[in-house]
């Protein structure tokens, strides 16, 4: 999209050969898939516009940069193929809920392990957390987690 603006919001798919290695979210939405066959691809979205995917130079550079900026934010950065990238935010988390400790903003101790690609979290809440704004945004935006916080809790007394 860099170097051709004019194709941003249209269905697009890059090709090797015979076969679309790779499409954007508006070809998915009319029914083309990645790996599919250049032909099957056409009959499926007629207006699907096809780049040549054989020199994937700017690719891998561009690549390269975002995975670059995400190693500003953590030294924990995994790379999966061109665009996806795993990055390991605990750290930046602790020092952000460290410093709304700090600044008095939240009485809540949070802390934060990640085993196996699991993220486990120990809750220390004051007594009368579950009555506070806070905790109807917790109950709102991640009822689960509430749900599961208040049985456990409920189980304990």
């Amino acid at each position: 999209m860099i170097s051709n603006p004019e194709l941003k919001g249209k269905p697009l798919g890059v090709q090797q050969k015979s076969l679309m290695v790779t499409c954007n979210y508006e070809a998915r939405k009319l029914g083309v898939k990645k790996c599919m066959n250049i032909r099957d691809a056409k009959e499926k979205c007629p207006q699907l516009v096809l780049v040549n995917g054989e020199d994937l130079t700017r690719y891998r550079e561009m690549s390269y940069k975002v995975t670059e900026l995400l190693e500003e934010f953590s030294p924990v950065v995994e790379r999966l193929g061109f665009d996806e990238n795993f990055v390991d935010l605990t750290e930046m988390v602790e020092k952000r809920l460290q410093q709304l400790q700090n600044d008095e903003l939240l009485a809540l101790t949070v802390s934060g392990h990640v085993y196996n690609n699991q993220c486990t979290k120990t809750l220390m809440l004051p007594s009368d957390f579950w009555s506070s704004p806070l905790s109807k945004l917790i109950q709102a935006y991640l009822p689960s987690f509430a749900s599961s916080y208040l049985i456990r809790s409920n189980n304990r007394c």
